[in-house]
């Protein structure tokens, strides 16, 4: 957010304030990679950036999923409001597990959780989001998309 009101003061300095358009701000933003909030294939929304597979990568399995979220400097998104709960799509991985202790299901964060994961068994320790905003468990094999979650 700092560099990115750098950027704008910069450009603002160096013209005057008068001649100045939305458009061209605009532009300079856009061409200028160091003023960007997220990533190139990446949403933002509230302070985050989001990358969903969907349509850009293969389906993965949960583990495969999380290791591509690290190597982008992010994690499985863990949903810490509510409003986060907006899958569109009929399956897709989040930061959601009860592999160290059956039952007790926990962020990727190490945080537990306030909403129910429907269909928990014992060969299930990885969750989805599926439309509706319900959390599913899943076998961790399974293959499906994925969302990814950093800071902006």
């Amino acid at each position: 957010y700092f560099f990115l009101m750098l950027c704008v003061w910069k450009l603002v300095s160096t013209y005057d304030q008068k001649q100045i358009k939305i458009n061209t701000i605009s532009f300079v933003l856009r061409e200028d990679s160091r003023c960007r909030l997220c990533p190139g294939g990446w949403l933002w929304w509230r302070g985050h950036c989001y990358f969903f597979s969907v349509g850009l990568e293969e389906n993965r399995q949960w583990n495969a999923s999380a290791e591509f979220c690290q190597l982008h400097n992010s994690s499985l998104a863990v949903i810490k409001d509510p409003a986060e709960m907006f899958s569109r799509f009929p399956f897709l991985w989040v930061g959601l597990t009860d592999s160290q202790q059956e039952g007790r299901w926990l962020w990727w964060d190490g945080t537990d959780i306030q909403v129910t994961v429907e269909f928990d068994s014992e060969h299930r320790d990885c969750a989805d989001l599926r439309g509706g905003g319900r959390l599913f468990a899943v076998d961790c094999e399974a293959y499906g998309p994925w969302a990814c979650k950093r800071a902006s």
